[in-house]
């Protein structure tokens, strides 16, 4: 699997309600964007940043799409979405996301290319191990680039109270993660999870 990541900012938070609607609407029967099978929408109300992310079987499906998906960004007025400041594709090492999700938190690692695999392991047996005795767990995204190293871990939560009193656990768990593999934590970023839907792809 593999998705498409967005990111914007400066969005004018005054119209987080329009463009929450905006984006349900053009994306709610999946037919905006062909071959999409989840789209979406985080928002961060700390610095009125969004991240939309877009998933698809394959590499190809995600290429062919990549035009769909810039006229989707175009539809949006951008007072609303804020101006758009990175597009990037990554493979989906980890996808067990719950769907009563409510809230999230993104960490950028950035590790050695080689170490890529070791890093989705641990990530993964940490997760298994230890996140789903945290009371709101909702689950992970891992999405990695090969090619640089970098991977983005996405855990989900059932709100932000759970969200927060996780902080010092999952801190501890991406510490142990990155000292093991040589990795680097470059940001970590806290979202609402604003729309999630689901597609069936055909």
């Amino acid at each position: 699997m593999y998705a498409r990541v967005a990111g914007f900012e400066n969005r004018d938070v005054t119209m987080t309600d329009e463009l929450v609607g905006r984006v349900r609407s053009l994306v709610g029967n999946g037919g905006a964007v062909p071959g999409a099978g989840r789209h979406m929408l985080l928002l961060a109300p700390a610095n009125a940043g969004a991240l939309t992310l877009t998933f698809f079987g394959d590499e190809v499906e995600l290429r062919e799409a990549d035009s769909a998906l810039d006229a989707l960004d175009a539809a949006l007025p951008e007072i609303a979405r804020g101006r758009r400041t990175s597009v990037r594709h990554w493979e989906v090492a980890l996808d067990d996301v719950r769907p009563d999700c409510s809230a999230a938190r993104v960490a950028a690692l950035a590790g050695a290319p080689w170490r890529v695999d070791e890093l989705v392991y641990l990530v993964r047996d940490q997760l298994a191990t230890e996140a789903e005795e945290l009371d709101g767990w909702r689950g992970a995204l891992v999405l990695v680039d090969r090619g640089s190293g970098e991977a983005r871990t996405v855990t989900f939560w059932a709100g932000d109270d759970a969200l927060c009193r996780s902080e010092i656990r999952e801190a501890q768990l991406r510490i142990r993660v990155a000292a093991e593999t040589g990795a680097s934590i470059a940001k970590v970023d806290r979202y609402a999870v604003a729309v999630d839907a689901v597609h069936a792809v055909a």
